[in-house]
């Protein structure tokens, strides 16, 4: 029915004539089944996780300990699981055990949506014992089994159904909401960088204002995340950025805090800031103002910036995106670097010291003011009247 990578097929090959029964697993069936192309593909086996290793000559034992190891074939990498089963969920979040069956049946009886729980091998076809196949068809996001189970064993899988939704544009069944709303308060007990992840997946998916449903349940009201309408995301390009940075505006949120609650990196979180105060300011009305501006916020932020105005705050880019093209094709200085002095050259003239740096940032700020004056004979000349 499909046609899979060479590597995919090569890898369920020597898994099958070595005696095990093995399938293609996940989410790569779900694309598959939808028409598009996975990013990567999982496998699952009866083979063990030792076993495994022993067939291929180069595996990354991943999650050996869950039965996981990552074969290596070229440039491809593809994750295989043994078939299991899995213990009681202590920390929910992972199992406290897995305990390693033979049959793909119990295997997808315990993964957590019925579209994920769908098996396809080449020769064998499809395998979907809880009827993914029809909820894909109905774009409609159900748990395999009970719902306040799968969610009580992985407080994560409530995260992904929201994601999922705004990933696929699918709805929820009603009995799967219920059950996510009423245990959303243990979204609290999971790691700030799993939530991390998957707020941003979702928040750079086609349909983000679908996170929406998630907010107004009060689940992530722990981080200051209050409920609001997010359908205007969908107008910002999908980059993490400017999509974190106008989720915080909507629902009211400082994106400097949201970045500590949640572990962000010091350099998203220093972005996300530059860009929020951006956003705050008016958009420049002249090119002297856009050369100041470019000194707080990096030129290849504007595109984000801009985007962020039009759709939340009403306003036209067109006058910025003129001047900006203006500044491209004619290049003026409004940063240090730009000028064809540097402190070298004050030092020369007698200035030390705080006066190095005071005397570079009054000479840029009349160069950005009047750009026929950033010549070095012309710099020269002002900063000798300064002494």
């Amino acid at each position: 029915m499909f046609c899979l990578p060479e590597a995919v097929q090569t890898c369920l090959d020597t898994l099958e004539a070595a005696g095990y029964e093995s399938w293609v697993v996940g989410g790569a069936v779900r694309d598959l089944c939808r028409g598009k192309i996975p990013a990567d593909y999982d496998l699952a086996t009866a083979a063990e996780p030792e076993v495994v290793a022993g067939l291929f000559e180069r595996v990354i034992r991943t999650g050996i300990r869950h039965g996981t190891v990552t074969v290596c074939l070229g440039k491809t990498a593809i994750e295989v699981t043994t078939f299991r089963t899995d213990g009681a969920y202590t920390d929910r979040r992972r199992p406290d055990r897995v305990a390693f069956v033979g049959s793909i049946d119990a295997d997808l009886a315990r993964r957590d949506f019925t579209v994920n729980a769908i098996a396809y091998h080449p020769a064998r076809g499809l395998y979907d014992p809880f009827d993914g196949r029809g909820d894909l068809e109905r774009r409609l996001l159900r748990t395999v089994g009970d719902p306040p189970c799968r969610f009580s064993e992985d407080a994560l899988r409530i995260l992904r159904l929201y994601r999922f939704a705004c990933q696929l544009d699918f709805r929820i069944d009603p009995a799967t909401a219920d059950a996510a709303k009423a245990l959303s308060d243990r979204l609290e007990s999971l790691s700030r960088e799993r939530i991390r992840a998957e707020l941003l997946r979702a928040l750079c998916s086609p349909k983000p204002g679908r996170l929406a449903d998630l907010l107004d349940t009060g689940a992530l009201a722990f981080l200051g995340v209050k409920s609001g309408d997010l359908a205007a995301l969908e107008a910002l390009p999908d980059g993490a950025l400017p999509r974190f940075v106008g989720f915080c505006r909507l629902v009211g949120c400082d994106p400097d805090a949201l970045c500590l609650a949640l572990r962000s990196d010091n350099r998203f979180r220093r972005d996300a800031a530059a860009l929020a105060a951006a956003l705050a300011r008016p958009l420049p009305e002249n090119l002297p103002a856009l050369k100041r501006q470019l000194r707080e916020l990096p030129l290849q932020r504007w595109g984000d910036l801009l985007a962020l105005h039009a759709a939340l705050c009403g306003s036209d880019p067109a006058p910025v995106e003129k001047m900006l093209r203006r500044l491209e094709a004619q290049p003026e200085p409004y940063l240090p670097a730009h000028l064809p002095i540097d402190g070298n050259d004050l030092r020369a003239l007698g200035f030390s010291g705080r006066q190095v740096g005071e005397v570079l940032e009054a000479l840029l700020s009349r160069c950005i003011d009047e750009p026929s004056c950033a010549t070095r004979e012309a710099l020269l000349q002002l900063a000798s009247r300064m002494r």
